[in-house]
């Protein structure tokens, strides 16, 4: 079986969780600006960040895996234990892909060095919203968290389950 792993990242997350995906299935790799066709292949797995909930690049991608077998990631800053804001994100950016296509949240981290002006005043914006709520949900206190400062949380073995799915395809 012939794939490739197509990434966008901003921070680095994103690439790194691809490499890891490239090393452990012996693919491919190429981040979605330098894509032109996915020609040959027979499993595409996408990967990208999340900005106010939002997968980067996801709409310039779908158009290169009409009728492709594919695997679908997201990294952020939220804990994969948040599973009602993990379900969300699911939902949200793959309604556009069917319900057939796998999809994995990765707990990665935040990289406020390497954010652009926009992204960091966002984040800011809804950190200090949050913070000025007073009766805050358990999700909105692990958002509030999650989104104070610079971190990594990135695992390798967090693509196990993934690795999983391919080889049972």
């Amino acid at each position: 079986m012939k794939i490739i792993v197509v990434y966008k990242s901003k921070t680095g997350f994103s690439e790194q969780y691809a490499k890891w995906i490239q090393t452990a299935l012996n693919c491919d790799i190429i981040p979605l600006n330098q894509l032109k066709t996915l020609e040959g292949y027979d499993l595409v797995i996408y990967g990208a960040g999340l900005m106010a909930g939002k997968m980067n690049g996801l709409k310039d991608f779908k158009p290169y895996i009409q009728g492709q077998k594919t695997i679908i990631y997201a990294t952020g800053a939220i804990s994969k234990d948040a599973t009602e804001i993990v379900d969300k994100i699911k939902n949200d950016n793959l309604s556009q892909f069917g319900k057939d296509v796998p999809f994995y949240y990765f707990e990665a981290g935040l990289d406020y060095d390497k954010l652009g002006f926009f992204s960091k005043k966002m984040l800011k914006m809804m950190y200090n919203s949050l913070k000025k709520k007073t009766d805050k949900t358990a999700e909105e206190i692990g958002m509030m968290e999650a989104i104070a400062h610079s971190h990594n949380y990135a695992k390798e073995s967090d693509i196990l389950p993934l690795i999983e799915t391919v080889k049972q395809s």
